[in-house]
């Protein structure tokens, strides 16, 4: 007991100074009149550092907080990821298992018939699919009314009036890395499929409620106190594609050196990227892989299936794990997301018992600094 008390205090204190020396380079880039950024490091017992900076929103002078809610972009993937690998701990489904299985419909790349697409094949993007424009352009800011699983087959289903060869890569499924955010929401189709319950009820009874992840839910939050407003900002005007999808979320033409507001989007592939939450609530995800799977007595993995996702899958790009990607640098792995006025990331090693999380408001900046910076210093 003695022991864990010291362990647990160990982590809790251990503030090094030199944190204040990266909050006054922070504070040069966030202030009243910007968008805003909230970071945290904890261990897998508590919080290290926490701080946020900037607006939340800038007309109504609102301060960003760890409490402010917003949609985390891929690292949402994440979730379903974890929502995938619960099912594979029980024994529901295989990784190696061919995704028609699981679906109302038939997915394969047309020529490569005898090589079908896997659960494992589209945890690490590896499935060819390819998302294409029929993805770029489901951003809307009005409501959805096409479910996931009808978007899905008209894309994938040769029946579909989206469906075209050219959806998947010329490769062989299992070939070649092809980032597919689309290969996301046909895994949360699986669990809908698995367990006979909408994607949302299962990740709220096995994943958010066991967490006490409470500001966490796949919907627009717009109602919340901690709502967060996001915002478009540019140097330079943006590729004629890029242009056209975030023309059609702003009230105003794009201005450049502006912060923009970008009304409330949503997207029918929900899974891969509309997932709302605070970087307190993040936390508390943090913390669960970083005490191998484990919150408050709930186990939420098992430590030999995070052992599994946290594994290179691959040889030719060598940093793709079931989901999780190692970033190369130290023994960081993780998660980023970007989507219009979103930047986020999770980061984690767990080796070192740390973890970063950080969400913006905005696209402007890298995360990449910032989250070295933190972990460096959080190492000392």
């Amino acid at each position: 007991m003695l022991m864990l008390a010291m362990i647990m205090f160990s982590c809790a204190i251990k503030s090094p100074r030199g944190f204040s020396l990266i909050e006054e380079k922070i504070k040069k880039e966030y202030s009243d009149e910007t968008a805003g950024i909230a970071l945290m490091v904890v261990c897998d017992t508590s919080t290290i550092w926490s701080n946020s900076f900037g607006m939340a929103n800038i007309a109504e002078n609102t301060l960003m907080t760890n409490n402010h809610i917003i949609n985390i972009a891929s690292v949402s993937k994440l979730f379903v990821a974890t929502a995938i690998m619960q099912l594979y701990e029980t024994g529901l489904l295989s990784l190696h298992d061919h995704i028609n299985l699981y679906l109302p419909f038939k997915v394969e790349n047309e020529g490569h018939e005898t090589n079908p697409i896997t659960i494992h094949h589209l945890l690490t993007h590896r499935s060819s699919i390819i998302d294409g424009n029929y993805y770029d352009d489901s951003y809307s800011t009005s409501p959805n009314n096409i479910k996931l699983s009808d978007w899905l087959e008209n894309y994938l289903s040769t029946a579909g009036s989206a469906y075209s060869k050219n959806n998947f890569s010329g490769r062989r499924p299992g070939d070649n890395w092809i980032y597919s955010n689309i290969g996301f929401g046909l895994l949360a189709l699986i669990v809908e499929n698995v367990t006979k319950t909408s994607f949302e009820s299962y990740c709220e009874q096995n994943i958010f409620n066991p967490l006490q992840m409470h500001q966490t839910a796949w919907k627009n939050t717009s109602d919340s106190l901690f709502h967060t407003t996001l915002y478009a900002y540019f140097n330079e005007y943006p590729l004629a594609n890029e242009k056209k999808q975030i023309s059609e979320l702003l009230d105003k033409k794009i201005e450049l050196e502006t912060y923009l507001p970008i009304n409330p989007y949503r997207f029918p592939n929900y899974p891969d990227g509309l997932l709302f939450t605070s970087v307190n609530d993040l936390s508390k995800f943090a913390q669960c892989i970083l005490n191998d799977g484990k919150y408050k007595g709930h186990q939420l993995l098992k430590n030999e299936t995070l052992n599994q996702m946290f594994t290179i899958q691959e040889t030719e790009e060598g940093k793709q794990g079931l989901c999780w990607r190692y970033t190369g640098f130290k023994n960081i792995w993780g998660h980023g997301g970007d989507d219009p006025g979103v930047q986020t990331g999770l980061y984690l090693d767990r080796d070192k018992n740390r973890a970063i999380i950080m969400i913006k408001n905005s696209n402007l900046g890298s995360r990449t600094k910032i989250i070295k910076d933190l972990y460096l210093q959080s190492i000392k």
